[in-house]
């Protein structure tokens, strides 16, 4: 189990074969977990709603994809400005870096947030989305922007985690909102059936912001204050 024992790595110093594959690995497992993370919503709506609900969540790949690629894309720049600072060993600086990348995470989630809600229509519109599907792609759409904060939270502490060689946490962090993500569709969809949009709901409110949560508890730990 030492691949998931919480620890970083030191990419300063020593052979970097082995630290290279510690390293990827959990990465690598985090990004097939994004895969199932969505491919569960698929699964349960297509197996226990209806096929114009598992339509509806194909209709919305494109936006969730636009938008979860540029977060990842802008957490990469805090994971640059953070590993450069870590490097140095100015400690004050990369603790700067972390700060302002949750700031800009959050800000970022709830400006990109607001705006699709208010023109989710519209985007519905120039998705030529069809009417069948309509009212459950929007709603998915719009439960998925409530998320978003804690999704960019999510990218952006899990690359700071990154650029000081931990990619355990933010696989863990994964695992657990997985497992909440699954749980939550099947409860209440099979065993409290309340609908599309109320099955959506519960993983906006519970996998993602448990997801958000796990990484932002451990963040407060990546660097330690120094003694005095």
């Amino acid at each position: 189990m030492a691949l998931f024992a919480r620890k970083s790595l030191d990419m300063l110093s020593g052979s970097l074969w082995d630290k290279i594959i510690l390293f990827a690995v959990p990465l690598a497992f985090t990004g097939v977990l994004q895969q199932l993370f969505n491919a569960a919503d698929v699964a349960v709506l297509g197996r226990y709603v209806s096929n114009e609900a598992m339509a509806a969540v194909g209709t919305d790949v494109p936006v969730i994809g636009t938008v979860v690629s540029l977060a990842m894309g802008l957490a990469l720049g805090a994971n640059v400005i953070v590993a450069r600072f870590i490097g140095m060993k100015d400690e004050a600086a990369a603790n700067r870096g972390v700060h302002t990348a949750f700031a800009l995470a959050l800000i970022l989630g709830l400006v990109i947030a607001a705006i699709g809600e208010i023109f989710c229509s519209e985007i519905m519109a120039l998705l030529s989305v069809p009417d069948s599907v309509s009212e459950h792609a929007s709603d998915y759409l719009r439960v998925f922007l409530l998320g978003l904060p804690f999704i960019t939270v999510y990218n952006f502490l899990a690359a700071v985690f990154r650029s000081n060689g931990d990619t355990n946490t933010p696989l863990m962090a994964l695992i657990v909102a997985t497992v909440f993500n699954i749980a939550g569709n099947l409860f209440f969809v099979v065993v409290i059936p309340m609908g599309h949009g109320a099955r959506k709901r519960s993983r906006g409110g519970n996998s993602l912001c448990e997801a958000a949560q796990d990484a932002g508890r451990a963040a407060s730990g990546i660097f330690p204050p120094a003694a005095a």
